[in-house]
């Protein structure tokens, strides 16, 4: 099937989202695997899209011989799509398929390739995904650095530093800190300091939230400095790192937060205050960044209550 640029933007951006609403076409509307199979394997390039992300949704392993000649597809849609799928099946029979194609031509492929292999922990995985970090593009480059951080591999510290130091691309850059704060070595310490003061905002929370995890104290000094970021998300994430650090004076930080009016981030500012103090606390106050701003004072004052009261200790009803 050969669609205009214009239906295959449309294509790609409903794949990307969720899912294609299409037609029942042949045999009606699909109602299990066995359906969505078939439609993988037929030839409307739409519904084959559509199919290919059901059968990852349906994690069944019957598909995985069917998703594994789909990573050979002429088509670079398919193919990541493919990766995907058998990334969330999990069947190890997937493996030798998937590590081939972590060589593909195109970059998407590699990136879902390579992500997909994070949920197979073996020792030919983590040397191929070692191997992605020095990928020429930025892609799998990303997807390199998620699952060595999955894999907690420590290994790649030392390259992963060098990407956190020099990669050109903030969101590599990101994924570095992140890894790096799973697999949880000291000797990420100083470059995840040096990476407070990063041009991008989300390289300096992922540098905060790492040095929280390492809980080493020597980190109290920068991330103090970082409750007075620019960035609003560097400032929640920083007063986090500090209360796991057994710093509580970001506490007043993330309850500011929580009433960010800032229209450009929507209720992104809000949400992650209230993500933060719900991973730290291990609590829930009914907190929801997009309800009325009467329900959003109300909760809010439930935090407040909290850190005032029980010292951000303690315990408090949910909603």
């Amino acid at each position: 099937m050969k669609l205009s640029p214009q239906a295959l933007w449309i294509a790609i951006f409903a794949f990307g989202a969720g899912g294609l609403t299409v037609g029942c076409g042949e045999g009606g509307k699909p109602k299990g695997v066995e359906d969505y199979i078939r439609r993988f394997e037929g030839d409307d390039y739409l519904l084959r899209l559509d199919a290919v992300q059901k059968l990852g949704q349906f994690k069944d392993p019957v598909s995985a011989p069917y998703l594994i000649k789909g990573l050979a597809d002429s088509d670079p849609l398919i193919r990541a799509g493919a990766a995907q799928a058998l990334g969330a099946i999990g069947d190890p029979l997937a493996v030798d398929a998937l590590l081939a194609v972590v060589g593909d031509a195109n970059e998407n492929v590699r990136r879902d390739a390579i992500i997909a292999l994070g949920n197979f922990d073996q020792p030919r995985t983590r040397a191929a995904v070692l191997s992605a970090l020095k990928d020429p593009s930025s892609y799998p480059r990303y997807a390199a650095c998620r699952s060595l951080g999955k894999f907690k591999e420590a290994r790649a510290v030392d390259q992963l530093l060098e990407i956190l130091r020099m990669d050109p691309s903030s969101y590599v850059r990101t994924a570095a800190a992140q890894a790096l704060g799973e697999i949880g070595s000291q000797r990420a310490f100083p470059g995840l300091l040096q990476s407070l003061r990063d041009v991008a905002s989300y390289v300096r929370s992922a540098a905060a939230q790492a040095l929280g995890k390492l809980g080493d104290p020597a980190a109290g000094p920068a991330l103090r400095r970082s409750l007075q970021d620019p960035n609003a998300w560097v400032r929640s994430d920083a007063a986090g790192a500090l209360y796991r650090l057994g710093n509580k004076e970001g506490l007043p930080v993330l309850i500011s937060n929580l009433s960010s009016p800032q229209q450009d981030d929507k209720s992104t500012v809000r949400g992650h205050a209230d993500t933060v103090l719900r991973q730290i606390s291990g609590i829930t106050v009914g907190f929801e960044a997009n309800a009325p701003a009467a329900e959003r004072a109300a909760a809010a004052g439930r935090w407040e209550k909290w850190t005032q009261e029980s010292g951000g200790r303690a315990a408090v009803p949910s909603k």
